[in-house]
């Protein structure tokens, strides 16, 4: 190659550079206007249908879309030296690039004369006038506009994108929660403290809960599925012998972080619609009962709600029905949401019913405080310890305990023990004026007794193996009966049961006095 095509090679490249820029250019406005089209018609899809994930579809619409034009362009779009030397022949040049470009490595008399000519035309012309950048307003201002009403629907508030929005937490929660059970998997395979046979079982319950989790459709079925895994590892601690096994299981469930994840959830949905009511004029006071925790509270504020909401105008009561049922978009526990939506959906039309808004807020209220108060081994509250043992272990005795809660329970062993119970079998009351020996908890264990428990309460019964308990203390009868009937009966005040049934409690404690 001589140097007059040198000469000529170059001006077309440099000319082919501006020229293929401003082809990919403008193709590629054409590529996100198209994306950009897609993705408006999935958010108006959006606008309607829950679509936790839209997000992730408008960027795999983006980058399909991208990946289609880099791929048309590289192999049909992109101008070769042909097109290129045709495009600047165009600007003036009479066709002398393209027959130039033929004639190159050809050193005939008449080629040389052809490129000779096209040397002294091209070196009077600036490469960049001819080839200006350019983009063609048509489509740039398409683009302005589809991008300016996607970000117009994505800034709409619709109750399908909150329950998208609930969605995609809980899939992200879900998500945590699998690779916790995956990291203990792991931990529990590689555990030296447990026998293979246990770490088959244990293995083959997180394998279960993780299936179920991957299924579940809200929290509430998540929730399940947990309850159902920390049941199940309970069960498999139970028929360990080895105490290093049985800290296994218990660090599991404490890794898991299981009752607290639960807990906390309950409470956040509570907090969160007392916030939302808060902003509501008539429920700022029902927004108060829900943060105090107090039933009764919640109850009276329900009352007074549903006198006041009878006064409203038609058009106030339409008012609250639309921020309650925005509420219940906002709420991820499905029974306070339907109740939300029950109770917009009476106040709208005029027959205002409250009670299942009453049940559900009572009901979630209960499970933060019992959670809260411990269902579990660990957890603390207000207990009232039963047995049903004798002095010296003889007689073996049903009691009917009253706490905090009312439940039937019954207990034995060997060793000194107290029973507030009546006794069916065993040896009569103790005389007044006698000592009690009130034992520690040594080695035994503790399991929660399952009866008719009222609102908030629960009750344990303790069992030793070895007879007696390890350290203790002597005590007067009487003083434990008398300080026990007095805090029973103070506490009757504060709890929800029928007046008949309060002063047949109280009854029984002042006999027992």
């Amino acid at each position: 190659m001589n140097n007059i095509d040198k000469q000529i090679s170059k001006f077309i490249k440099k000319g082919g550079k501006r020229i293929r820029l401003n082809v990919f250019i403008e193709n590629l406005l054409v590529s996100l206007i198209v994306a950009l089209s897609i993705s408006s018609m999935a958010s108006i899809l959006g606008l309607f249908i829950p679509i936790y994930n839209l997000f992730e579809i408008c960027f795999i619409i983006f980058t399909i879309s991208m990946s289609i034009y880099i791929f048309i362009y590289l192999y049909k779009l992109r101008p070769d030296n042909k097109k290129v030397a045709l495009k600047l022949d165009s600007k003036g040049l009479n066709e002398r690039l393209i027959t130039s470009l033929e004639l190159i490595n050809k050193d005939d008399n008449i080629s040389n004369a052809q490129k000779e000519d096209t040397i002294e035309v091209i070196r009077e012309i600036k490469i960049s006038k001819i080839t200006p950048f350019h983009i063609k307003r048509k489509n740039l201002y398409s683009l302005i506009a589809i991008l300016t009403v996607l970000i117009i629907i994505l800034c709409i508030p619709t109750t399908a994108k909150n329950q998208a929005r609930e969605i995609r937490k809980m899939k992200k929660f879900n998500k945590e929660v699998i690779e916790k059970i995956k990291g203990e998997k792991k931990d529990t395979k590689g555990s030296e403290e447990l026998l293979e046979d246990d770490k088959l079982d244990i293995v083959k319950e997180l394998d279960k809960s993780i299936d179920e989790i991957k299924k579940s459709e809200s929290k509430i079925d998540t929730e399940k599925a947990l309850n159902k895994l920390e049941k199940k590892l309970d069960n498999i601690e139970k028929n360990l012998d080895s105490v290093d096994s049985k800290e296994k299981i218990q660090n599991i469930l404490k890794k898991l972080n299981l009752n607290k994840e639960q807990t906390s959830e309950k409470l956040a949905i509570l907090n969160k619609m007392a916030k939302e009511l808060s902003k509501i004029d008539k429920m700022k006071e029902l927004s108060e009962a829900i943060n105090s925790q107090d039933e009764d509270k919640i109850k009276e504020a329900l009352d007074k709600l549903g006198e006041d909401l009878k006064n409203l105008k038609d058009e106030d009561k339409e008012e609250i029905s639309n921020n309650l049922e925005n509420i219940s978009a906002n709420i991820t526990d499905e029974n306070l949401k339907g109740a939300l939506s029950s109770t917009a959906a009476s106040i709208s039309s005029g027959n205002i019913d409250l009670s299942k808004l009453q049940n559900a807020l009572i009901s979630l209220n209960k499970d933060s405080i019992n959670a809260d108060n411990g269902d579990n081994k660990n957890g603390t509250g207000s207990q009232n310890n039963q047995s049903g043992n004798g002095t010296n272990g003889q007689g073996n005795g049903d009691g009917n305990g009253i706490g905090n809660g009312m439940g039937n329970g019954s207990g034995s062993g060997n060793g000194s023990g107290w029973d507030t119970g009546n006794k069916e079998n065993g040896e009569g009351k103790l005389n007044s004026g006698e000592k009690v020996f009130l034992p520690n908890r040594g080695t035994g264990a503790d399991e929660n007794l399952k009866g008719n428990i009222s609102e908030g309460g629960n009750s344990q019964s303790i069992t030793t193996e070895n007879g007696v308990n390890i350290a203790g203390d002597s005590i007067d009868y009487e003083k434990i009966i008398h300080e026990y009937s007095n805090s029973e009966i103070v506490g009757l005040k504060n709890k929800s049961i029928p007046k008949s049934l309060q002063d047949l409690i109280k009854k029984y404690f002042e006999e027992l006095k």
